[in-house]
């Protein structure tokens, strides 16, 4: 009976044991099911580690991780399951690459490599105007604000134009050169053609700048505007007896309409200045000494007469008349307004 209960422990000790070894395998089967590290290096075409690289790793039941490269170009997947993967790597500015892998237990590594992306292009083609279509990398074309606030005179926005253009700049009035500005409310269009290969040039190297005029079509309309200034805010020359009397006046009208609605259009502008100012003589002649004042005068008219005939879809003929007089008076004077300058 002693001998049965022995044989009885016996064999429940050797059972316990069996459990506790089944059990601790059972224990390092579970934490051995994770024990998977996956190392994937990226490199360029010329074998230099792709630093700004991605990496994403699909498993068979579409579970996905990214990782991001290092200085070296790895990215690592640790506590993988062993099965089949799906690596990606992309990274901007080279083409993606993708291949499939089976991971085993234990590490495991592989190597993709990245190509330069194709660089790729397309052009759009757009039906432009005539006026469009002559505008080109050479050419800067003001918009209708900065024509805005060029000056209303003439003569001053002509020297606007030279100073925005540089040195050598010839200004052509509808194709014209040597021709005066029309008033602003005449120009439909200002640019700047730097284009000295252009087939209209005949001296490389200028700049045009080119004054389109409205064709004179739509309704009536006018404009007038006058200007008038004097020495009344202006300091006196301290070697002048009195303040030096001075007046500027300037008109400027302008008119433009269709005689034939859509066919013939006219256009008339007249413009004109009359001015004065003075200068300080301090002289010593043998009659005496002068010290006085001398007045010099400006005068001037232009006028201007344009027709504008459509001649079909996009042509038109352009005939224009101007006149101008100019009268400069008293010029010689020499602003010896220094008793050190003087005529001894």
């Amino acid at each position: 009976m002693a001998a049965m209960k022995s044989s009885v422990r016996s064999l429940v000790a050797v059972l316990a044991l069996l459990a506790a070894v089944s059990s601790t395998a059972t224990a390092q089967v579970v934490q051995g099911s994770g024990s998977t590290l996956l190392r994937v290096t990226v490199l360029d075409q010329t074998d230099a580690a792709l630093v700004i690289a991605r990496v994403t790793v699909t498993s068979s039941a579409g579970v996905e991780r990214t990782a991001k490269v290092d200085a070296r170009g790895v990215a690592e997947f640790a506590d993988l399951a062993p099965g089949n993967y799906q690596i990606r790597a992309s990274a901007d500015g080279f083409r993606a690459v993708s291949l499939p892998f089976n991971a085993k237990r234990g590490q495991n590594q592989t190597t993709l490599r990245l190509a330069v992306a194709a660089i790729e292009q397309s052009v759009v083609v757009q039906d432009l105007s005539a006026a469009d279509r002559r505008d080109n990398g050479f050419t800067q074309t003001l918009t209708q604000d900065e024509i805005d606030a060029l000056s209303d005179d003439p003569d001053e926005m002509a020297d606007q134009l030279e100073q925005m253009a540089g040195p050598g700049a010839q200004i052509f009035v509808d194709g014209f050169r040597g021709g005066r500005l029309p008033p602003k409310d005449q120009i439909q269009q200002i640019r700047f053609n730097t284009n000295s290969f252009s087939a209209e040039y005949h001296e490389a190297g200028m700049v045009r700048v080119e004054v389109i005029t409205k064709p004179g079509f739509g309704g009536w309309r006018g404009r007038a505007n006058v200007g008038f200034g004097d020495e009344a805010l202006n300091a006196k020359n301290a070697f002048a007896p009195t303040e030096e009397p001075q007046q500027n006046r300037r008109y400027n009208l302008s008119y433009q309409g269709p005689l034939v609605k859509g066919k013939t259009g006219i256009s008339m502008s007249v413009d004109g200045t009359d001015n004065y100012d003075s200068k300080t003589i301090v002289a010593k002649p043998p009659t005496g000494e002068v010290n006085s004042l001398a007045t010099q005068t400006t005068a001037g008219m232009n006028a201007n007469f344009r027709v504008d005939q459509l001649l079909g879809a996009g042509n038109q003929i352009h005939a224009e008349y101007s006149r101008r007089n100019n009268d400069r008076g008293n010029q010689g004077v020499g602003d010896f307004d220094l008793p050190s300058r003087r005529v001894r």
